[in-house]
């Protein structure tokens, strides 16, 4: 298990991207014959993802701006509340870190070192009570900023009664983020990039069960590693290349519904050591977040 994001002591800023792996032969490749290659022409703007945000550093971004200061990424769903992943926003020793240390940006340009970013100092962070960092479960969290964060829409998150219909495997799903380019874990944009993906059966996702996208294979997670009850499987395949989401990319944005019903599936949780192997990203299951983002302060959108 490897989480996606950039550690706060790390020298590199974390961006959230994708990433593609080249597949010669396609499903009889293994992990160890994929050769990795920098994404190109799917960057942002992307009107689908207009409540993606930036998770970063205070002190770094008055220092050296908010492309070095970046190391997660986060969705708006309300006027001052911001989901991320619960990994990205805890110290060392597991406690929340100071919300006087983190900052939140905008930047409607999709370029980290735009003159149109608008950042905004977090008054709270408020992490999952039953998260659990070994097994990443319940990977999630919610900082409330100090003033609304004005300019971009918000998005309704998913609830359990959507799971049929926008999780259901191959939906299309869609995530985005300035991280990570290269399966390793490194070169880093400065303009978002968007990953289109399809749901993974919940088998894949805490039973094993191989699930082939396009032709590719990959393989599940057995249930000591993955919890289909509280993730969610995705990974794509475009142009015989796999896609994933990447380090930094963690507490960005799993999308699915339609451009007119947009609903926040999954957040960036962790995924294989190296980037678009043959087993898919991992997700936080947003619906069965329910209770705690309620108690948090996140509107919860009516059922039906």
């Amino acid at each position: 298990m490897k989480h996606r994001f950039v550690t706060l002591a790390a020298a590199t800023a974390a961006c959230i991207g994708l990433t593609l792996a080249l597949v010669p032969g396609i499903s009889t490749a293994q992990d160890a014959s994929l050769q990795p290659t920098v994404v190109d022409g799917v960057t942002g703007p992307d009107e689908r993802f207009t409540s993606l945000v930036v998770v970063g550093r205070k002190n770094t971004y008055r220092r050296d701006g908010l492309y070095e200061a970046a190391f997660c990424g986060g969705t708006k769903v309300s006027a001052r509340r911001i989901i991320t992943a619960a990994h990205c926003v805890i110290d060392d020793n597991g406690r929340p870190l100071p919300a006087g240390k983190i900052i939140v940006g905008s930047t409607p340009s999709g370029e980290l070192d735009a003159t149109d970013a608008v950042v905004i100092n977090v008054r709270s962070v408020k992490i999952h009570p039953q998260y659990n960092d070994d097994r990443a479960t319940n990977d999630i969290a919610v900082l409330t900023l100090r003033t609304t964060l004005r300019g971009i829409p918000n998005v309704a998150i998913a609830l359990p009664a959507d799971d049929e219909s926008l999780l259901a495997p191959g939906e299309p799903l869609i995530s985005a983020g300035w991280g990570a380019l290269r399966r390793n874990g490194t070169d880093y944009p400065n303009e978002y990039r968007v990953a289109d993906v399809v749901a993974f059966p919940r088998g894949s996702c805490g039973r094993n069960a191989a699930y082939t996208v396009a032709d590719v294979r990959f393989r599940g997670y057995p249930s000591s590693q993955a919890n289909p009850r509280v993730m969610v499987c995705a990974s794509g395949v475009s142009q015989d290349s796999i896609v994933d989401t990447c380090n930094g990319d963690s507490g960005g944005p799993l999308l699915g519904g339609t451009a007119e019903n947009q609903r926040l599936v999954g957040v960036v949780s962790w995924g294989p050591p190296r980037c678009a192997s043959k087993r898919p990203g991992v997700y936080t299951r947003v619906s069965a977040m329910t209770d705690f983002l309620a108690d948090t302060g996140v509107p919860i959108p009516p059922i039906g």
